[in-house]
């Protein structure tokens, strides 16, 4: 038995030498170890607020474990200490492979901390969970803020006077966030309304605004809306703040034969023939006429000034009429004058035969001009007695009459009640254009008179009045008046009133009892609508308690539902009038032109009253001291306790020499509102101003560096200026080849030297010349001589300093950035890349300008491979320049660059090309296996894994059988001896 156990001993022993020997790949024993390799941003270059940066985090397992698929990998991204997303590798990751991770953030002005924490929260167990995270420091540049009209909503091209319109209007911020109030105006003729913006606006942030409004006036106009109309905020872009649009504003122009009942308005732009094509058919079909016949005879133009007034009745016109199967229409032809409104007026034979017309040839080869044609219209009744929302007294008759433009056939009224029907009348007419009839009101209520009147071909028109019988209501909703009154002073009282339908002939009261007098003051004949305000204003004569009392009373025979709400009775105090005097003034007697005058004045109030605001001015003149605006040199606001003085330093900055220097000085010093006594409130002193120098600054020389060259390089101009008090500016004037004069500030170098750098754009003989003033207080003046530069044209190509491409390697369908940065001396004229495909197609396309500098070119590719482009740059004079080759790769995995199956750090690690992928198929080891299979099996390529041409798996499973055939071969041994 112990030989047996002996023999199994070694038995063991040589299958584990055997085992270690030939080794059968097996899972690991060790864990992952997840960490961030780096973090890479797109774009690479300065970022500035808002732009979207792509952030790629560089995720490796560097353990001894693979992670696989049923263990996903959640990566955080944190920007100072914030979350801002969370993404998933869902598909595992083998040991010592990397994968990219993309985040996209907006990024926000300042210096941010970006943190990439891999495994968050904590999930998979790893050999070490310090080296998670990855920290590194981005900055974004602030830019200002950029407001934009993003979209006006309801404003049609053509619309109707007096017609109550809202628009609405949608601000963007383009820029960075707004922190002030600003305002958007909106323009149309004399109609300005302007919406105040309280609120902070965000970058790309929108709000929308509504703007109501009434066009007041007939004709064309401008229609402007313009954000930060008041130019309160500092913007990166000026100049896109305005929207603007033509609008037509339409109104019912005066008729010009009451015999003829349509017509169709014309506009013309300027003087010319006039020529347009009227389809009457269709226009008769628009207007309800059907069934009416065209008056070929009726046809007439009627010329407009721009006010809408007739100006000329007899317009010599021709025309041509084509009788289709279906259409009846008209060649008009007439001589237009500038920028008029034209009529062309026509009838219908059920309207009555007109005469025939009296035309005249006209020459047809003269310039034209463009007709634009508006809808046609027909005739119209207007009321003339009673007015909409009239108010009337119950059982009263009322005539009610309409007059119509043109000729009529009949008129009807239906009279409804609180909108039930409640009776028919036919109107009487004398000559068919003035209807009328009388109607009793018999019971109260809110009543709609629709009168319907028709002309000889059944063309309809419809006019509604709404008269409300029974009482009325009026009311005065507030009365708005100062905090506090003072004797002797002006107050505003207005009155808020209401009332509940449309009423004329109010008449407003105001009675004030003070000291024991009575004051009254009457607005008569006021007209409310909905609401209104009445303005009184009073001047008390003593201070002391007042009662006010104010009532509005309809007109004499119109009865009020409630007359207890018509009345204000109001208890107000009156207060006294303080009393300031400058009791004293400190100033000099003379003074050096160029300095500043200080004037110290003593402020006091001399009754026992607080004055919490006065205005402390200080004036100045040379002839007359007239103490108004335009002598205020300088004004302060100031607290003057009662009783107390207050110490007032007032400054004339700069004073000038005028008038042999002499200068007359005022002080004056006002409370709010006005002061009791202000014949103590000013002071008045004369003041001498010494005359400064008036010698001239000495200019030396001007001259250029070079002396000429190409369009677009850089040269620098030179000046040498002197003066013993010094330079205070130096300023360039250039005269260039086309007439006009530009101007640039000059900078000092050292001592006497100035300069200032200029790029030229234009060639040709540029003439230039310097203006320099001295330091003196009246800045004395010099102008050099003229000196030549000579600008060559172009020829020289521009240059190409750099190519950019972000992602180098991208996945298939993804989008791919290409930047290039271009200089050159001239304006850039074109910029095209060429991109071969992998399957050897051009693809030819323009770059997009980001800037003078770069250009860029976005795009998806689907074909996986590698691209080759250069690009190609043209400036404005012809001149042509390519850059070298280029390339990247398309991918349908970004760890696998060439798509050959193998990862690229696998390539990398044992020599291969991560961008051939024809080397999946070579076999470095020589062992039969491609270098795909080594990779696919964990094999190394640089190691051969096959023994006379068996692999290490075979060659174990053969090595397994021997020894098994050995171990039982040795386990029969005894049993043959026993036989033996």
């Amino acid at each position: 038995m112990d030989y047996l156990q002996n023999r199994l001993s070694y038995v063991v022993l040589a299958i584990t030498l055997i085992l270690v020997a030939y080794p059968i790949h097996a899972f690991g024993t060790g864990y992952p170890d997840l960490t961030i390799e780096k973090i890479e941003f797109t774009p690479e270059e300065t970022i500035k607020e808002g732009d979207v940066v792509d952030i790629c985090a560089y995720v490796k397992n560097k353990g001894d474990a693979d992670i696989g698929s049923d263990s996903p990998i959640s990566v955080a991204l944190y920007v100072d200490e914030s979350l801002q997303d969370i993404k998933t590798i869902s598909d595992g990751l083998r040991k010592n492979r990397t994968k990219v991770v993309q985040f996209s953030w907006e990024a926000t002005p300042g210096t941010h901390l970006i943190r990439i924490i891999a495994d968050y929260p904590p999930a998979i167990y790893e050999e070490r969970e310090d080296n998670n995270e990855l920290v590194v420091e981005i900055s974004a540049e602030e830019i200002a803020p950029d407001l934009v009209i993003d979209d006006v909503e309801n404003l049609p091209q053509c619309i109707n006077k007096d017609e109550d319109i809202t628009i609405n209007v949608t601000v963007k911020n383009l820029g960075h966030e707004v922190e002030h109030s600003f305002d958007v105006e909106f323009r149309l003729g004399t109609v300005v309304e302007t919406v105040e913006i309280n609120e902070t606006l965000s970058l790309g942030e929108e709000k929308t605004l509504h703007f109501t409004f009434k066009p007041t006036e007939f004709g064309y106009f401008n229609a402007t809306i313009k954000v930060d109309a008041s130019d309160r905020i500092r913007e990166s872009n000026e100049s896109n703040n305005i929207w603007n649009r033509d609008i037509f504003v339409y109104d019912f122009l005066p008729w010009w034969n009451s015999s003829w009942h349509y017509r169709v308005p014309m506009v013309t732009e300027r003087n010319g023939l006039a020529n347009v094509t009227l389809n009457f058919t269709e226009l008769m079909d628009y207007l309800g006429l059907e069934n009416a016949t065209l008056d070929e005879n009726s046809i007439r133009v009627v010329e407009y000034d721009l006010h809408g007034d007739i100006e000329n009745q007899n317009v010599s016109f021709n025309y041509t009429i084509y009788n289709g199967m279906s259409d009846s229409t008209v060649d008009l032809v007439w001589v237009a004058k500038k920028s008029r409104y034209y009529m062309a007026y026509f009838d219908v034979i059920e309207n009555g035969n007109k005469p025939v017309p009296i035309t005249q040839d006209i020459n047809l080869s003269q310039n034209s001009t463009p007709v634009q044609l508006l809808l046609p219209e027909g005739w119209r009744v207007l009321p003339v007695n009673p007015k909409s929302d009239t108010v009337l007294p119950m059982n009263g008759t009322c005539n009610i009459t309409i007059e119509s433009v043109a000729y009529l056939n009949r008129a009807d009224m239906e009279v409804y009640l609180d909108n039930l029907y409640l009776d028919m009348i036919h109107m009487s007419s004398n000559d068919n254009l003035t209807f009328f009839s009388g109607y009793r009101f018999s019971y109260e209520g809110n009543y709609t008179l629709k009168i319907i009147a028709l002309d000889g071909a059944g063309y309809k028109q419809q006019l509604v009045l709404r008269i409300f019988v029974g009482k009325i209501d009026i009311s005065i909703l507030d009365v708005i008046m100062p905090h506090t009154f003072y004797e002797k002073t002006p107050a505003a009282i207005s009155v808020r009133l209401k009332s509940d339908m449309a009423i004329s002939n109010v008449v407003a009261y105001l009675n004030i009892s003070l000291a024991g007098v009575d004051e009254t003051q009457c607005i008569e004949n006021i007209s409310i609508d909905g609401e209104t305000e009445v303005r009184f204003t009073w001047i008390p004569r003593t201070s002391g308690d007042a009662e006010i009392y104010i009532t509005a009373l309809a007109p004499p025979g119109v009865p009020e539902k409630n007359e207890s709400n018509n009345v204000r009775t109001i208890n107000v105090t009156v207060e006294k009038l303080p009393d300031i005097v400058i009791s004293r003034i400190y100033h000099p007697e003379v003074v050096d032109e160029g300095n500043d005058l200080v004037v110290y004045a003593h402020i006091k109030c001399i009754e026992p009253i607080n004055v919490k605001r006065c205005v402390v001015s200080l004036y100045a003149a040379s002839n007359a001291l007239d103490w108004s605006n335009d002598s205020r040199v300088c004004s302060k606001t100031v607290k003057i306790p009662a009783n107390s003085i207050v110490n007032v330093t007032l400054v004339f900055k700069n004073i000038g020499y005028c008038n042999d220097g002499r200068w007359i000085i005022g002080i004056e010093a006002l409370p709010y509102p006005s002061d009791e006594n202000i014949t103590n409130n000013r002071r008045i002193f004369s003041l001498q101003v010494i005359k400064a120098e008036r010698i001239p600054p000495v200019i030396r020389r001007v001259w250029s560096e070079p002396v000429g060259d190409e369009i677009g390089y850089p040269i620098n101009i030179y000046a040498d200026v002197y003066d013993r008090s010094g330079i205070s500016e130096v300023t360039l004037f250039v005269k260039r080849p086309n007439g006009s004069l530009s101007k640039y500030q000059m900078s000092m170098v050292n001592g006497t030297i100035w300069r200032t750098n200029l790029v030229f754009h234009e060639a040709g003989l540029h003439t230039c010349y310097v203006v320099c003033r001295d330091n003196s207080p009246v800045k004395n003046e010099a102008r050099s001589s003229n000196i030549s530069i000579n600008i060559l044209e172009d020829t020289t190509s521009p240059d190409i300093l750099g190519i950019w491409i972000y992602p180098r390697i991208q996945l298939s369908g993804e989008k791919i950035s290409i930047r290039c940065a271009i200089q050159d001396n001239g304006a850039i004229e074109r910029a095209n890349i060429t991109i071969i495909s992998p399957g050897g197609a051009i693809i030819k396309k323009p770059l997009a300008m980001m800037d003078d500098t770069w250009y860029v070119y976005e795009d998806s590719f689907n074909d996986t491979g590698k691209y080759t482009f250069y690009i190609s740059v043209t400036d404005s004079s012809g001149n042509l320049r390519q850059s070298k080759l280029e390339n990247f790769w398309i991918t349908s995995d970004r760890n696998d660059s060439d798509s050959d199956g193998i990862p690229d750090w696998w390539e990398e690690r044992y020599g291969l090309d991560p961008f051939n992928p024809d080397d999946a198929e070579g076999d470095k080891d020589k062992d039969g296996y491609t270098e795909l299979t080594e990779y696919l099996r964990g094999l190394s390529p640089l190691q051969p894994n096959t023994i006379l041409g068996l692999s290490e798996p075979e060659m174990a499973v053969i090595l397994l059988i021997t020894i098994i055939l050995l171990v039982v071969g040795i386990l029969s041994l005894p049993k043959r001896r026993n036989q033996t």
